[in-house]
């Protein structure tokens, strides 16, 4: 899980207790599990002088120091998902400022990146055998992207902000999720 305390950690689901725990050097966005376990992708907040990082771990190594880390360019918007991509050689980001880039994991730099929006893009989702992905945006669309070439696909509109999507394992459908963030919402009528 993910916590603004600066730990990832890793839950027992029977028991509900921790069973690994990663401290960061400020608060985690998001984690992100490699295909077999044996890595996890940790994306911590920019904070201060810090960019944002994709702080990789080695799940099996008794070692609480990141094995790698992936800096993201200063004044970058914040980073919001950093999600490992197929055979884990890429992680594929996503950033307030509507941009999709593509990390090697080996080598720790951006090979692709595009911005088909200005507006937020709060989560990217993939499908199930890693091929392509959805983005949601705030720009009330979600679009599906191919993930080798982050070309776009399909866009999917709507008439409010997109917070979420999925993509179906089963079907040929997608789910959109959104509205107006809860901060955004006035609560007194003014009258």
């Amino acid at each position: 899980s993910a916590s603004m305390d600066e730990i990832a950690r890793i839950w027992d689901v029977e028991t509900g207790k921790p069973v690994r725990e990663w401290k960061c050097d400020s608060g985690v966005r998001c984690v992100s599990l490699a295909l077999g376990d044996k890595r996890i992708a940790v994306l911590t907040d920019p904070f201060q002088a810090n960019p944002s990082v994709v702080n990789i771990f080695d799940t099996e190594s008794s070692s609480s120091e990141p094995i790698q880390k992936i800096k993201m360019d200063y004044g970058m918007p914040r980073t919001n998902r950093a999600l490992w991509g197929p055979c884990n050689k890429r992680i594929i980001t996503c950033t307030d400022g509507g941009g999709l880039l593509s990390y090697d994991v080996e080598k720790g730099e951006c090979i692709d990146e595009r911005a088909d929006t200005e507006m937020g893009i709060p989560d990217i989702t993939f499908s199930l055998d890693q091929m392509t992905f959805i983005a949601a945006s705030q720009d009330m669309s979600s679009t599906l992207y191919d993930t080798t070439t982050l070309e776009p696909i399909k866009t999917y509109k709507t008439d409010r902000p997109i917070n979420s999507a999925a993509i179906s394992p089963l079907m040929d459908h997608i789910v959109m999720a959104g509205g107006q963030s809860a901060d955004k919402v006035t609560t007194t009528a003014g009258r």
